[in-house]
């Protein structure tokens, strides 16, 4: 039986990685995106992905998405099914960051947040629920997003983001109950500490990889809880890469996720805000 994923956001950084991964254990993706540059040399577009994702052996389709607009989301969901017949996971990755402080940030900015980084996901998950339903495998919803931590720091000069990251966790708790009698799992990702991105840039004011991990590792961490089965149902929870990679595949050590394994080791690496 060949899985089929739906990845948001997936011709750069995290979601490409969790291609990668997936692609590597045999799944079928439809790989979402706005990057549809064809230039030589270009990677990050999704068509390349798609290419890379078929080279290895496996099915994939690239569907040219602005997860903002309701009628193109609806059409990637289409085409993926039309195309595999089935949607079993659905990792809602796609998001857009920007922190200012609430006096600073463009009402356009604050519109922008809102429709990726909760309204997409919702809308999203709304269009796969009928089909995660029929999944034989059971289906698994991953939102990339935050533990829900209140403390006061978490939210000042980046108001915007941090509450529509948080409405995105909570729509964790709420599907999770929603659909675990479904047999469709709903959890939410999150690193512990900064993988070198274009978004993770922004949020640490980051300049050099050395201080960063790679984003496999929220790759194998995103693969561990859609293939790792359990009794009761794994759902409703905030993972954290590093912990569930410890639990589920035993790690001790995470030097082969770091730039510079000494900045790993030595506890170097810059933590990424909302963990406990």
């Amino acid at each position: 039986m060949v899985l089929t994923a739906i990845v948001t956001g997936a011709n750069k950084g995290i979601g490409k990685a969790i291609c990668i991964k997936l692609a590597k254990n045999g799944y079928n993706i439809s790989v979402i995106g706005r990057t549809i540059d064809r230039k030589q040399n270009n990677d990050n577009s999704i068509y390349a992905i798609s290419e890379t994702i078929e080279k290895m052996g496996c099915q994939s389709i690239a569907c040219h998405t602005d997860v903002t607009k309701l009628d193109q989301m609806e059409l990637a969901v289409e085409k993926t099914l039309k195309k595999f017949g089935t949607i079993d996971v659905l990792i809602n990755n796609a998001g857009f960051i920007k922190f200012q402080k609430a006096i600073d940030f463009s009402i356009d900015d604050l519109n922008k947040m809102h429709s990726i980084n909760t309204r997409a996901v919702a809308i999203m998950s709304k269009f796969c629920i009928p089909y995660l339903r029929k999944s034989e495998n059971g289906g698994h919803i991953v939102n990339i997003s935050p533990p829900i931590n209140l403390d006061p720091s978490n939210f000042p000069n980046k108001i915007a983001y941090t509450t529509t990251k948080y409405m995105t966790s909570m729509l964790v708790l709420g599907l999770s109950e929603e659909l675990r009698k479904y047999n469709i799992s709903v959890n939410a990702l999150w690193p512990k500490y900064a993988i070198f991105t274009e978004s993770m840039l922004q949020i640490a004011g980051l300049k050099s990889k050395l201080l960063c991990r790679k984003p496999e590792i929220m790759a194998d961490a995103c693969y561990s809880i859609i293939s790792h089965k359990t009794d009761p149902l794994f759902t409703g929870n905030f993972c954290v890469d590093e912990d569930i990679l410890r639990t589920f595949k035993g790690l001790t050590t995470f030097d082969e996720y770091a730039y510079d394994k000494n900045n790993s080791s030595n506890g170097k690496l810059i933590k990424v805000p909302y963990n406990q």
